[in-house]
C-alpha cells in the first residue's frame, strides 16, 4: 500500500506567532495566545475518507471544554458548512476528533484519557468506517461513521484554531497529518 506524509513542518516553523517558543525542537504554548500558523499548502488540504492526525503533547492545563483546547485545527465554521478537521484535549483529559463535511462529527474520550504535565502520543484516525482516538498507542474510543471530509478553506493551525479563543496549554512535538 502506498502511503504519504503530508509535510508541514517547514511552512509551520516559518510562520510562527510571536510567543510561541521552540523548546528543545518542541512548541511550547503558554495556552493564552500562543499558537502556530502554517498557512493553506495544498498538502494540507485533506478531503476524502481518510485521515490520520497525530502529535506529542505535554498538557500543562486543561481548557475547561475539550473543544477549547486545539492542538491541530483546521476548521471552517458556517452554518451548513462546516469543514475540515481537528484534534483537541481538555475537558480533564478528554481527547476529542471533528471531522467536517457541511456539518461536524465528532468523537470525543472520557475524561481522564490524558495525562497533565506527562509526554503522551495522540492520534486521531478515520478510514473510511469508524473515527478513533489513540493514546500511546492504545484506542481510547471509536464509533462507526460515514463521512466524506470536505476541504477547509481556513489556515492550518497548531496551538489554536484561528479565532483567538481556542489555545492548547502544553508542548507540541512531532505533528503529523496523513491522508491515511
Amino acid at each position: 500500500m502506498k502511503t504519504r506524509f503530508l509535510g508541514i513542518a517547514m511552512s509551520c516553523f516559518l510562520s510562527l506567532s510571536a510567543q510561541a517558543q521552540i523548546v528543545q525542537n518542541a512548541l511550547s504554548f503558554d495556552g493564552t495566545n500562543d499558537y502556530v500558523d502554517c498557512g493553506n499548502n495544498a498538502s494540507v488540504q485533506i478531503t476524502g475518507n481518510q485521515i490520520t492526525l497525530e502529535a506529542w503533547i505535554y498538557p500543562t492545563s486543561w481548557k475547561s471544554l475539550v473543544w477549547q483546547g486545539n492542538i491541530i485545527a483546521k476548521e471552517q465554521n458556517g452554518f451548513g458548512n462546516d469543514n475540515g478537521y481537528m484534534l483537541r484535549a481538555g475537558n480533564n483529559g478528554s481527547l476529542n476528533l471533528t471531522l467536517g463535511s457541511g456539518s461536524w462529527s465528532e468523537l470525543i474520550s472520557a475524561t481522564n484519557t490524558l495525562t497533565l504535565n506527562t509526554w503522551q502520543h495522540v492520534a486521531g484516525t478515520y478510514d473510511g468506517s469508524y473515527l478513533r482516538l489513540y493514546v500511546n498507542g492504545n484506542v481510547v474510543d471509536s464509533m462507526a461513521a460515514n463521512i466524506t471530509i470536505s476541504n477547509s478553506s481556513s489556515t492550518l493551525f497548531i496551538g489554536d484554531n484561528g479565532s483567538g479563543a481556542r489555545y492548547f496549554p502544553g508542548t507540541v512535538d512531532e505533528v503529523r497529518i496523513w491522508n491515511i
